[in-house]
């Protein structure tokens, strides 16, 4: 990284749900907005409460210009968060959430999918986004079935600074995704944690605290900002797990909270 720094400021909605800004440029992800006590259904039966409202203000959402959506499942994208999403935001999803966001008539939707790349200029930034594998079960066969997902690599340029996140999606630490990782170091690594399902057969389906220890030996971040983890009934590992790593690169925010500071 150069010697320009860039100045970061990273609110916790809660779920996968956050609001980033990276200079000038605001980024958010995964609109989740359903009240407190929400059960939504998911596949083969499978159910999740909501156990927190969602931490935000209006203007959270207002001015976004880019909108990372990592895949369809309802704990990332519902009807609420998808009425926060304005149509002139840049849009980067991943194919099989496409059709619910169509509606919302975005003039900037991008579709990718692994290992594919899309470039924008914002402000006075360059920004490349690439699409990193997400396996979001422990089991090929269930992952199959859980309908895919991407992860992102996010490198920010300026003048001959840059600055590179790495936002995890639900995923487990699969060797796929160590494959995809392979050679790299990040500077903020967003792990989307939480085990979920980890009581069924192929789960967990997203991050553990084991599972994240192995993405940090790989990636060396200088920064871990954890979410994903608490606000749903089907988020079934305590995030005191993580803290039980003592890493002091981790810092754990709760809902509604901010964290500033600068790469």
């Amino acid at each position: 990284m150069g010697k320009n720094k860039f100045n970061l400021s990273f609110k916790w909605v809660g779920a996968a749900t956050w609001v980033l800004y990276v200079d000038d440029v605001k980024i958010a992800c995964d609109p989740v907005l359903c009240p407190k006590d929400t059960v939504q259904s998911y596949a083969w039966g499978m159910k999740g409460k909501r156990r927190t409202e969602p931490a935000y203000v209006e203007a959270d959402f207002q001015n976004i210009d880019l909108w990372l959506i990592t895949h369809n499942h309802e704990d990332h994208l519902d009807q609420r968060g998808l009425m926060v999403i304005d149509p002139k935001a840049t849009i980067v999803t991943h194919k099989n959430a496409r059709s619910l966001l169509l509606p919302i008539h975005p003039q900037k939707l991008a579709s990718i999918e692994w290992g594919q790349t899309v470039i924008y200029k914002m402000k006075e930034l360059l920004i490349q986004i690439e699409a990193i594998p997400a396996v979001h079960a422990s089991n090929s066969f269930v992952a199959l079935l859980s309908g895919g997902g991407n992860g992102y690599w996010l490198n920010f340029k300026k003048e001959q600074s840059q600055l590179d996140i790495y936002v995890t999606g639900d995923t487990v630490a699969h060797e796929k995704v160590l494959y995809a990782l392979k050679n790299r170091n990040v500077d903020i690594l967003i792990p989307f944690m939480g085990a979920a399902f980890k009581n069924i057969f192929g789960g967990p389906l997203t991050l553990t605290a084991e599972g994240l220890r192995a993405l940090v030996h790989s990636l060396k971040p200088a920064v871990i900002l954890p979410v994903h983890f608490g606000t749903f009934s089907h988020y079934l590992e305590p995030i005191s797990l993580v803290e039980d790593l003592s890493d002091n690169r981790v810092k754990i925010i709760k809902e509604g909270q901010t964290h500033t500071f600068s790469r």
